[in-house]
């Protein structure tokens, strides 16, 4: 009788010790984001420079590198996601022949580009026998003429993916949501005439 009085105790301590085994931080490197393969409107524009200055994060969290809690799970960047985000869109104008800088008081560029991130999440809805995923990215950026007095563009370009599967397919959606992102952006018509001008 006295085995079985600890019982329950045992269950209890082999499911928290599950728990920690299985619960972690999974961390997605930013390095292994795609970048667009396919052709873009911005390589028809001339050459410009953009002065980067650095994004601010409007989610209201308090790491900057948080994704994601699913479960006990913890899903992150490996660097805050305004980084991040930044570094994408500078890749994408710098793949399609245009020069992108740190912007400083004395920097000589055309356009200075600031961007607030006010999406970055990730959803797991459980439905019977599998599991859907979807990531959902944002970024605002503003893009300000140098001189400021000659005008600026302001929008919204945000990406959504969902897939189905396990864990680990939370990168490839999170993945695919910036690169839609990405793409809604270096497409997007209103923009680069901005830019042409």
């Amino acid at each position: 009788m006295k085995g079985r009085s600890n019982y329950p105790h045992s269950i209890i301590a082999l499911m928290v010790a599950i728990l920690l085994v299985t619960g972690c931080t999974h961390t997605f490197k930013t390095c292994d984001i795609n970048t667009l393969q396919t052709g873009s409107p911005l390589r028809g524009v001339p050459s410009r420079t953009f002065a980067f200055k650095e994004f601010r994060d409007t989610r209201n969290v308090n790491d900057p590198a948080w994704v994601a809690e699913v479960g006990v799970h913890i899903l992150v960047l490996d660097q805050p996601i305004t980084t991040s985000v930044a570094n994408l869109i500078r890749k994408e104008l710098e793949r399609n022949g245009h020069k992108c800088v740190t912007f400083s008081s004395d920097v000589k560029a055309d356009f200075i580009v600031e961007g607030s991130i006010y999406n970055f999440a990730y959803r797991v809805q459980q439905r019977l026998f599998f599991t859907n995923q979807t990531a959902n990215t944002g970024v605002r950026i503003m893009i300000s003429c140098i001189p400021t007095e000659k005008g600026f563009f302001t929008k919204p370009y945000r990406g959504t993916y969902t897939t189905d599967g396990g864990l680990e397919a939370w990168k490839n959606s999170l993945n695919q949501a910036l690169v839609a992102m990405i793409k809604e952006m270096s497409t997007d018509t209103e923009l680069i005439e901005f830019i042409k001008k």
